[in-house]
């Protein structure tokens, strides 16, 4: 997905990588949805933002577990590690669904757009339908450009979930 330069939210190179995104997606099998819709974000910033969602059902059915990146950039840098790097985790996430069977509970992949303009990409899907079904998200973001990767925030009522991620990863660090 590299070598597009600059791609912030609005712009034509945004749109490429969403092309882009879209296309990876159907390679491996499954079939985006474009979410287009205006949305207000954090300070009340809004606009139209268009979202990749990929669904993948599980083997049973339960709560979501929406796994989510950004594909837009800041207009001064190409967006390789905040937030290339985490849609590239969330496409090898998809192939590894495709290729490892199904998982008990529905996974949702979704690719938002305008994060930096005020997560406005994010606030748009809180109207989706699947919103409802969410019961846990994972949302691959990036702090920096350089150095490990850190879990760098969550939320009240994770102290299980903090458990598991020291007892999962060979050097855990938040």
């Amino acid at each position: 997905l590299g070598g597009m330069g600059t791609h912030p939210a609005g712009s034509p190179e945004a749109e490429q990588m969403r092309t882009r995104i879209a296309e990876q997606l159907r390679l491996l099998g499954y079939e985006p949805e474009e979410q287009t819709r205006f949305a207000v974000g954090k300070n009340g910033v809004a606009g139209t933002v268009h979202n990749i969602i990929a669904r993948r059902n599980g083997r049973e059915p339960g709560p979501v577990l929406l796994c989510m990146a950004h594909y837009d950039s800041v207009w001064a840098g190409p967006g390789v590690s905040d937030d290339l790097s985490g849609v590239g985790v969330l496409l090898e996430l998809a192939r590894m669904q495709i290729e490892g069977g199904r998982t008990r509970q529905p996974v949702v992949f979704l690719f938002t757009d305008a994060e930096g303009q005020g997560l406005v990409g994010a606030a748009g899907f809180l109207d989706h339908p699947l919103c409802q079904d969410v019961g846990l998200v994972l949302n691959f973001e990036a702090r920096g450009a350089s150095g490990v990767a850190y879990m760098f925030e969550t939320g009240r009522g994770n102290a299980d979930l903090m458990r598991m991620y020291a007892d999962c990863v060979s050097h855990p660090s938040a």
